[in-house]
């Protein structure tokens, strides 16, 4: 065993020891002191001018006049007067005027203009063409020739007057007639069905049967023209909604057409 060098790790430890316990103590003592402050540099920011001054300056170069609009003396640097306008513009457009300024017409010329109420004007002049085109019709009728039934001596006086349907239409024609219903709640409104062609006018119509929606007060066309694949035997409208349009076909089936609908999203309901 060496205990020459565990007698020296011992006496290390020792000293070692006490100068930590004195540090300890001595670091209880001292207090630090940071109320005084010293400023080594005090220096401006330098601005955006200066710097650029400072930096033109190097260049051997000196700055010798600089004139902005002030006396209009020709010397240097001359600047122009710039000229504004001031406009304004509206999106999205409301009325005739969208857009004006001081050099356009005055804005309470632009307020004046009264706005449209697009659905009730569309809903106005659908109802006027309707109104329209019946007026038209009586005037074609009225400049016509009239016949009456009672202008035959063999005619029973059932009425006094008759309107006749354009049958002559290209697809309406080589074709018969097979049934004619009229509805019960609007009374002007009349279905025809046809039958094939006896001709050829169309490939795509001539194996398929007709069904005409006329409206009496304008028998120059139809309202409707509606397609269907079987013979049509029977048909009429709902004697409660007018625009429900029933046909029985030949193969026992029920045919069911809504006339609100566009031609082209028109739906077939068809129960057997």
């Amino acid at each position: 065993m060496d205990f020459a060098t565990a007698s020296h790790r011992q006496r290390s430890r020792t000293q070692a020891f006490k100068q930590k316990t004195r540090s300890t103590k001595l670091l209880r003592l001292i207090d630090l002191d940071f109320s005084y402050t010293l400023s080594l540099l005090d220096l401006p920011p330098v601005n955006e001018y200066d710097m650029y001054i400072r930096n033109f300056g190097k260049k051997n170069t000196k700055q010798a006049y600089v004139q902005y609009n002030e006396d209009h003396v020709e010397r240097d640097v001359q600047t122009e007067e710039i000229e504004t306008r001031e406009a304004w513009t509206q999106h999205p457009g409301e009325g005739t005027a969208v857009s004006g300024g001081s050099g356009s017409t005055d804005s309470s010329d632009a307020a004046a203009v009264p706005k449209v109420d697009t659905p009730r004007l569309s809903s106005f002049l659908r109802a006027a063409c309707q109104v329209i085109a019946v007026l038209l019709e009586e005037d074609r009728v009225a400049a016509e020739p009239s016949w009456s039934p009672r202008m035959q001596d063999n005619t029973l006086p059932f009425s006094d007057r008759s309107s006749q349907l354009n049958t002559s239409l290209p697809f309406l024609q080589n074709r018969k007639v097979s049934c004619l219903h009229a509805s019960q709640v609007q009374r002007q409104t009349v279905v025809s069905v046809h039958g094939v062609a006896e001709k050829a006018f169309a490939p795509v119509l001539d194996d398929k049967y007709v069904l005409c929606v006329w409206d009496i007060w304008q028998p120059s066309g139809p309202q409707k023209v509606l397609i269907c694949e079987s013979k049509v035997t029977c048909c009429c409208f709902s004697p409660f909604k007018a625009f429900l349009l029933f046909a029985g076909t030949m193969h026992g089936s029920v045919v069911l057409w809504d006339l609100r609908e566009d031609s082209q999203d028109t739906s077939v309901c068809e129960a057997e």
